[in-house]
């Protein structure tokens, strides 16, 4: 026969969790005013502090979270416990029902539900502190820690979207394991996630692979967002979306992060051709390529232009075939053949056969902004090159030192040219003065509203979407008082830090607009 349930007359449980806080249970305890929750956060009994009854969201591997008000985010809860029908908890050894136990907001509760047949199902309790992002809880198989950017690690990930996303699935298999060049040695670390399978995100189309950006070392957590929204409104074709998150891993709060998009050649990314090992001969060779201009050299195939020696690498075909590799070397090497020349002033239309003149421009105008450091001398920059089509500048990509985020090659200050007069492309194309005037009647269309739109962006994002989520990281980093490689100012609050990005801007845009005006 099943083991009759009881709740003991009197049971002070004794705390069996590192700073976990147990109150007594008795029989006189009625049960959660949601009858079928096995875990409840109950107003009535959490007075002060809730206004209304928060529900668990549990998951199959056992986890459940509960999303607490931010304010009270270091205060202790009380938690109602009931069991199924036919089953109790296992709590200190004893048997429970029904209890009330006072858990630690930040701290993890654990327990067993054993029913009738004497199965045991573990539970993973964690109150999280309702920043309204999005929460992305991951577990690594084994709790194994992410030490490599090479090798993955199986884990799940649990998806909270809060009120604002749309998530249909809440878990997800999938690999996680470390990314970045500089920012990996960073104590706040950015990953890359690869999901077994395609899934929709949040909204995001179904797809793999994706990236959490960390963004440590710029303060307003900003400047790579900044940077895809002048993309979203500027450019044609495709730029990485941004949604921002709160990563716990393993249990342990990670920060804030801005997911986006991996780089690759997808239907919902940069939409072009994907070149197979058959596709040796015109026109299914003429595209599509995915390359980055990167000193780094960090692919297995790459090659320097041969007039301008630019550093190149293939992303996409990742195992490009001789012809291939042959056919783009020449592409490029054609097109810096021609605007390496003394007579490139004459020459407009030539050029413009190989080059999709309209991303070159809005590129640069958006890099030039923001004084892109890394475009300037060739580093993070993609290009793609569509079957049949011309080459285009873009995805644009890595942006957290720009914008004044950085101190050397003068790039703090918000005057003088960077791009125009660093980037070995840029450079030559500048000295056709129809390609600069071309620039001028860009900037000209865009100049009434860019920086209002700007302005208008950075305090929605700062001040709206991250106004809790920005305390909670740098509760756990607290380093806005501290310089880290490479700022240019160390301001002390995140307010001071995103109004400083708004002055560098301001000033920017302004010296930009009287320099190009004399044109």
């Amino acid at each position: 026969m099943p083991r009759q349930l009881r709740t003991p007359s009197h049971l002070l449980l004794l705390p069996v969790y590192l700073g976990l806080s147990l109150t007594s249970c008795t029989k006189d305890i009625p049960p959660p005013t949601v009858e079928k929750s096995l875990f409840l956060l109950e107003a009535a009994f959490n007075p002060g502090i809730l206004a209304e009854d928060i529900d668990f969201y549990s998951y199959g591997d056992g986890i459940s979270l509960a999303r607490i008000p931010f304010e009270h985010r270091n205060e202790a809860f009380t938690l109602s416990l009931q069991a199924p029908a036919d089953s109790y908890f296992l709590l200190n050894g004893e048997e429970q029902i029904t209890a009330r136990l006072e858990v630690n907001a930040g701290e993890s509760f654990n327990c067993v539900i054993v029913n009738q047949t004497g199965n045991q199902t573990s539970h993973h309790l964690r109150l999280i502190p309702d920043t309204g992002l999005p929460v992305f809880w991951i577990e690594t198989a084994n709790a194994t820690s992410i030490t490599s950017k090479e090798d993955y690690v199986d884990a799940i990930l649990a998806v909270d979207p809060g009120i604002g996303y749309e998530q249909q699935q809440r878990e997800i298999e999938m690999e996680i394991r470390g990314r970045g060049n500089s920012t990996w040695g960073m104590p706040k670390k950015p990953y890359r996630l690869k999901f077994k399978e395609k899934t929709e995100i949040l909204g995001f189309p179904a797809t793999k692979n994706w990236v959490l950006l960390a963004n440590y070392a710029d303060k307003t957590l900003l400047r790579n967002y900044v940077a895809f929204e002048l993309g979203n409104q500027l450019m044609d074709g495709f730029t990485p979306r941004t949604a921002f998150v709160e990563v716990y891993l393993n249990g342990e709060y990670q920060g804030t992060y801005h997911l986006t998009d991996q780089i690759r050649i997808e239907e919902s990314r940069v939409a072009i051709d994907e070149l197979e090992d058959t596709d040796g001969e015109t026109p299914a060779i003429t595209g599509g390529y995915l390359l980055e201009i990167d000193e780094r050299l960090d692919e297995d195939h790459w090659f320097i232009s041969d007039i301008l020696e630019f550093p190149i690498t293939f992303k996409s075909p990742e195992e490009p075939t001789t012809a291939q590799t042959k056919y783009i070397t020449s592409y490029i090497r054609e097109f810096e053949e021609i605007i390496d020349s003394k007579d490139i002033g004459t020459r407009t239309e030539e050029y413009s056969q190989y080059i999709d003149i309209p991303s070159f421009i809005d590129y640069y105008i958006i890099s030039e902004i923001l004084k892109n450091n890394d475009t300037g001398i060739g580093t993070s920059v993609f290009l793609h090159k569509p079957r049949n089509g011309k080459l285009k500048m873009g995805p644009l990509w890595d942006f957290d030192i720009s914008a004044g985020n950085i101190n050397y090659h003068g790039n703090d200050d918000p005057e003088g040219w960077w791009i125009k007069t660093v980037n070995r492309w840029y450079i030559r194309l500048f000295k056709d003065k129809k390609f600069e005037l071309a620039v001028k009647a860009r900037w000209n269309e865009i100049k009434p509203t860019i920086l209002s739109d700007i302005m208008a962006e950075i305090d929605r994002a700062a001040f709206d979407k991250l106004a809790k989520a920005q305390v909670h990281n740098f509760e756990r980093w607290p380093i806005l008082d501290v310089w880290v490689w490479p700022n240019a100012v160390v301001k002390g609050s995140y307010q001071a830090e995103v109004e400083y990005l708004k002055e560098w801007l301001t000033a920017r845009i302004a010296w930009m607009d009287n320099e190009i005006k004399q044109w």
